[in-house]
């Protein structure tokens, strides 16, 4: 029975063949570029994937520096401290001995003062080294007037 089929059977068929090889050939065409699409999607991917490895390293390395760099920076505080604390604790000692000197002094004027008042004469009298008697006391005793 095939092989006894009208001319225009034939044709309607082979317009139906052609049709839906022409189909075929698109859908084939479609996944070959969906596939290419997606080969450069991965590609994409990968170099943005890279980029980012990139960029975290070097902001790991930056991070990484200002941690060493603020390790430094911490150390010279402290150093400065240490040596401010010293600084005050001198400068402390130094107030206190000045005061006692300022006292001792002021006590030392008072009994001038006190002495001066039976003794008048006693900032004009020479001792035997040339110079007045309450200059030498003072000599004697660490100021060096």
């Amino acid at each position: 029975n095939f092989h006894f089929l009208p001319c225009c059977e034939m044709t309607r068929q082979e317009r139906t063949l052609a049709a839906l090889l022409e189909q075929a050939f698109r859908v084939k065409e479609d996944i070959v570029g969906s596939l290419h699409a997606t080969q450069g999607s991965v590609l994409m991917e990968a170099s943005a994937r890279k980029l980012l490895e990139n960029h975290i390293q070097t902001i790991t390395h930056i991070v990484k520096q200002l941690s060493k760099d603020i390790q430094v920076l911490e150390a010279q505080v402290v150093q400065r401290d240490s040596v401010a604390s010293g600084m005050s604790f001198a400068v402390q000692s130094l107030d206190h001995k000045n005061l006692a000197g300022i006292g001792d002094l002021r006590g030392r004027v008072a009994r001038y003062h006190s002495q001066s008042d039976h003794k008048p004469d006693l900032v004009s009298q020479p001792t035997r080294s040339g110079g007045n008697h309450f200059n030498n006391e003072l000599t004697a005793h660490g100021w060096p007037w």
